[in-house]
């Protein structure tokens, strides 16, 4: 059955919809539940008016319950953000502020801070609400916040910046989608621990991951052994070093590291076979389901309930309430109804990506793999086994293969072969994981079994790191807009169509949306923009400065520059076509149309008097003159300070900027400035 054949999924599909729409804007929520109310009371006059007998459709009550569902949906994601919430934290703020936090999730931590997702508990006296990125200097002697616990800290609450420089990852809009808006910045000295909220879910959860790494650590596992286990066990990423992790990404085996459908699947896989005597026992089927769905539970307390374990978990235990209920399970419906309930529960889920990805490979699998199967299915068990694997690899590979190239523009043509090596070793691994805990809990647990489960993870952790290291085997920077998302998707549900029956229609749809995603790329490939820019980006003690003119770019920096000059550029070749990268030196000025841009980095001012008349200054290296007879001499439209200079020059050169009333772009606190003939 096609996905619009479930009432659950035309249940889903317009609540969706007036989510997605309410993500871009603002609506009061009072105003939204009202109009439901009312759609809500117009739907059960329509049905009341609905003659019992006959087979007539009732239009106008399909039309007003898509249109609540929709309203519903809108609702339900205004109703989260902070604006419409009376009691969140940012309506308090007075710059200095005094809080009391609970972190909730540990994150990776940076050379400088540990960071934490924290909730404001109370801000200046006051109850609030909401979430914050905290971020603790590791410069002093750091405070590990213990998730769970609260904290009385005093600190001013910053903006997060947008990007500084073009097509960089857009950490903000990221965290916005969260409904997280500010940083907190921290010293040891200035977060006291309060004896209050020690009793919650996360606190035991964290208490329970803390005890768990130090019975793992107590029974000799450490380096990456250790890392990879807290991953796959407890859903702790952060210790992982950052080379491992980039091997697993490059290899197309990170979400071994995500705690998701697959390490549910195999706990629900154990607790089946080590629950079977419940079987034989009269209504042990009882027993059974509730020690089996909150044994799930607790797995996706412990793993931090992110989005990915929240949603296989939830979809697992309608499975279980499925075949509980003696009904045959339909896991297309399962998982209509867990997406449905999960989303009017967290509605900001629909925009996280992990959530996105989870689905999108759950459902791609749901529907090719019987496909992929029927074309072959092995008589021998082992070669069944293996195919049904990599059956399983390639559909859900179809489904995620859109969003990743989306997000991450990586294709790791390695994935194949690295599931269906990994994969098994996965289920060994985390098996033994449960085993040893059990084991180091009696106090029974010989050390052989510590030795088999490191030696195994060395040797997934070697083949990770062959496979990751095939640099012409993992395409890197693939342009992927939007627009060849949707029609990715397109492409995707004309080829459930054609597998479904082979219509004229669907035929005609599979190579339109092909030919579309062929064509696009190769339109874009032939047919550059003609744009012409000058850019000075921001960069931390560096000058760095582009000047495109179509798919051309030409950067200037200093000769000694040693910052590989991929890592600079980041997406911005990739995005703005760019084919051919020119790199020079420095120069004393660009000629840009019939503008001029004098670069000034040194304190000899008459050197600079003599120059030509300079349309815009460009303050770089700290250079120690006077500016107000430079802005003098040459009367420029704006003076720029890039990431090269000291602070405290750079706010002497805004004052006297601020005096002239001429324009002072600083790239620290605006990002970089671009130019445009």
């Amino acid at each position: 059955m096609l996905p619009w054949d479930y009432n659950s999924f035309r249940l889903l599909l317009p609540f969706c919809t007036g989510i997605a729409v309410g993500l871009t804007c603002n609506i009061p929520p009072g105003i939204l539940l009202s109009c439901s109310l009312v759609l809500l009371l117009l739907l059960g006059i329509s049905h009341y008016l609905t003659p019992v007998s006959g087979r007539t459709v009732n239009y106008s009550f399909m039309a007003t319950a898509f249109i609540l569902l929709w309203c519903v949906g809108l609702y339900r994601i205004n109703s989260e953000k902070p604006r419409y919430i009376p009691d969140h934290y940012s309506h308090f703020i007075r710059g200095s502020d005094t809080l009391v936090i609970t972190p909730l999730h540990r994150l990776k931590p940076t050379s400088r801070n540990l960071r934490y997702t924290v909730r404001v508990d109370r801000i200046n006296g006051k109850p609030a609400g909401g979430k914050v990125i905290c971020h603790i200097s590791r410069e002093s002697v750091p405070v590990v916040m213990s998730t769970g616990h609260s904290y009385s800290v005093k600190g001013n609450l910053r903006n997060i910046r947008p990007p500084r420089n073009p097509h960089q990852f857009n950490y903000r809009n990221y965290l916005h989608r969260q409904f997280i808006y500010h940083q907190l910045y921290l010293e040891a000295s200035g977060i006291q621990v309060l004896p209050a909220g020690k009793n919650n879910i996360y606190a035991i959860a964290g208490k329970l991951r803390n005890d768990a790494t130090r019975l793992l650590q107590k029974n000799g596992f450490e380096g990456d052994a250790l890392a990879v286990m807290q991953a796959l066990l407890l859903g702790e990423r952060q210790d992982i070093p950052d080379a491992l992790y980039n091997d697993y990404a490059a290899a197309g085996a990170i979400h071994i590291l995500a705690v998701s459908g697959l390490h549910v699947g195999i706990l629900l896989f154990l607790l089946h076979y080590a629950l079977f005597p419940f079987d034989y026992i009269r209504y042990g089927r009882i027993p059974k389901f509730i020690i089996t769905v909150s044994a799930l539970w607790l797995f996706a307390c412990i793993a931090g309930l992110s989005p990915s374990v929240v949603r296989a978990t939830t979809m697992f235990t309608f499975l279980a309430f499925s075949v509980q209920l003696r009904r045959t399970p339909e896991v297309r419906n399962t998982l209509f109804v867990s997406m449905f309930v999960l989303l009017l529960i967290k509605p900001d889920f629909l925009s996280d990506t992990g959530f996105q990805l989870s689905y999108a490979a759950v459902f791609s699998i749901v529907y090719f793999h019987p496909v992929l199967m029927s074309v072959r299915n092995p008589s021998n068990p082992i070669l069944r086994y293996f195919w049904q694997l990599a059956g399983v690899s390639v559909t859900a590979q179809l489904g995620v293969l859109p969003l990743s190239l989306y997000y991450f523009h990586r294709f790791p043509a390695l994935f194949l072969l690295t599931n269906i090596v990994v994969v098994p070793l996965t289920g060994i691994i985390m098996s033994a994981g449960v085993l040893i805990l059990i084991l180091a809990l009696t106090g029974l647990l010989p050390p052989v079994f510590v030795q088999a489960c490191t030696f195994l993870i060395a040797r997934m952790n070697a083949f990770i790191s062959l496979a990751g290291r095939q640099e012409s085997l993992v395409f890197d920077d693939i342009f992927f807009s939007a627009e060849l998302l949707v029609i990715s998707y397109i492409f995707t549900g004309s080829l459930l169509l054609l597998f479904s029956g082979p219509t004229r229609k669907a035929r005609l749809l599979v190579w339109a949306s092909a030919g579309l995603l062929a064509g696009i790329p190769g339109y874009r490939h032939l047919h550059p923009a003609e744009k012409e820019e000058f850019i000075i980006w921001h960069q931390y003690r560096q000058t760095f400065i582009t000047r495109q003119s179509g798919s051309r770019v030409a950067v200037y920096r200093a000769e000694n520059d040693t910052v590989p000059l991929k890592r600079m550029l980041g997406g911005f070749p990739r995005e703005e076509g760019i084919s051919r990268i020119n790199v020079h030196n420095l120069l004393p000025g660009y000629d840009f149309g019939d503008q001029f841009v004098l670069y000034v980095n040194r304190s000899d001012i008459e050197h600079y008097l003599s120059a030509p008349k300079a349309d815009y200054i460009l303050l770089s290296q700290s250079p120690r003159i006077n500016l107000e007879r430079l802005i003098q001499y040459h009367m420029p439209k704006a003076v720029i300070a890039d990431g090269n200079n000291a602070p405290y020059l750079v706010a002497l050169w805004k004052s006297t900027c601020d005096k002239k009333g001429l324009p002072f772009h600083n790239t620290y606190e605006k990002g970089a400035y671009v130019l445009s003939p």
